[in-house]
């Protein structure tokens, strides 16, 4: 069983209920399917004339006030309702008129052929529908016109919504509406009387009688229809007979409720939660996929960061944590002999997970000797005293 109230004394207002539900607040959204499942039924039951179709309806209009209140509660919650329920209704009735094969239309019987205990009730539209009949005559004639006519005619009349409130909800201007339901008024007008004038008017008005015998009419089809308001326009006393009905709109706007059949509406909101279960089930598989796929995107965008600050060389990944890399030139020269040079080469230490031993490589001198002794003996004989004295000469 569904919560239908809260605990407190005050009722939280439509918008506020609408807010909660924004939030996920399910039990926010069944104290206003409990407020409004009655006058929604109503309303689609007229539309669609079968109670199973206006429970379906019902359905739809719930389930898809969840989905869009998630997005943000509408200005208007009644109006809105109602617009989705008006829209679900004339769907429902196109696809019935799919599945059901098409009929001749131009000499069918309009649902309109009751037959009417009085239809002079001096203007009084409640003793008009303590009469049974009448009441079933109004709908039968509000039926008749188009779904999209008579919609509009319940919305306006019997549901209180104001001429401002539906054309903003159903996104028309105030001008098109007023033609719209000015249009629809008169066809139930013109519906009613000329059932009525068919049932009760002959007995009243010998040409009326005549004329319904010519065309042999046993019932009221569209072309006894269309003739007996022709043959209105041009007789007093049926225009007398007019004046005294109370005016068609009153008696449709006084209509009591369709009311839905014991355990419908517990029924319903069954249907409505086991629906929304399985929305939520829908929405966190799907959040968790999103969560997901971020997920395996972060993580991409990492191992690229990281391959762009390596350098696009994956083998240099341990850089990160060895010790930056230090190049020693150490260069030391011995003194220049003949002998040679000593001379320490430039080391540049490799970094690696494992120290690194630096190599020295000294290159020992390899000294160059060359010593070639040069002897030169000649005996050659002296000069005497004699021959150095003489040559002094």
């Amino acid at each position: 069983m569904y919560p239908l109230r809260n605990n407190t004394d005050e009722s939280p207002s439509d918008q506020e209920l609408a807010r909660r539900v924004t939030q996920g607040d399910r039990a926010a959204l069944a104290v206003l399917y409990e407020r409004y499942f009655g006058r929604l039924f109503d309303f689609a039951r007229r539309i669609t004339r079968d109670d199973d179709s206006a429970a379906d309806v019902v359905q739809t209009t719930f389930i898809k006030s969840w989905q869009a209140f998630r997005k943000g509660p509408p200005e208007n919650v009644k109006a809105w309702f109602f617009a989705l329920a008006r829209n679900a209704a004339i769907d429902e009735l196109r696809r019935q008129r799919r599945l059901l094969p098409a009929e001749d239309e131009a000499d069918e019987a309009l649902p309109l052929a009751v037959s009417l205990a009085d239809m002079s009730y001096e203007g009084d539209p409640q003793a008009a529908l303590r009469d049974k009949e009448i009441s079933e005559l109004v709908w039968q004639s509000a039926a008749a016109l188009r779904p999209s006519e008579s919609s509009l005619l319940d919305l306006y009349l019997r549901q209180g919504l104001s001429a401002s409130e539906i054309a903003a909800v159903l996104g028309l201007s105030k001008g098109a509406l007023y033609t719209s339901l000015s249009r629809a008024k008169d066809a139930l007008e013109r519906s009613v009387v000329a059932s009525l004038l068919f049932r009760r008017g002959r007995r009243d008005c010998v040409e009326l009688d005549e004329l319904l015998t010519r065309l042999q009419a046993r019932e009221l089809t569209r072309a006894v229809h269309q003739a007996i308001l022709g043959h209105l326009e041009s007789c007093r006393r049926c225009q007398e007979s007019r004046r005294r009905l109370a005016s068609p709109g009153e008696l449709f706007a006084a209509l009591p409720p369709a009311v839905p059949p014991p355990g419908l509406q517990e029924a319903v909101w069954r249907r409505i939660s086991t629906q929304l279960d399985a929305i939520e089930a829908g929405r966190r598989k799907q959040r968790k996929r999103r969560l997901g796929f971020a997920a395996s995107v972060a993580m991409l965008g990492l191992i690229a960061l990281v391959w762009l600050g390596l350098g696009g060389n994956p083998l240099r990944g341990t850089a990160k944590t060895a010790t930056p890399s230090v190049t020693f030139v150490l260069t030391s020269t011995a003194p220049s002999t003949p002998s040679g040079t000593t001379t320490f080469t430039p080391v540049t230490p490799t970094v690696t997970r494992t120290p690194i031993t630096p190599t020295s490589t000294s290159t020992p001198p390899t000294p160059t000797s060359t010593s070639t002794p040069t002897s030169t003996s000649t005996n050659t004989p002296r000069p005497s005293p004699t021959e150095t004295a003489g040559d002094g000469r």
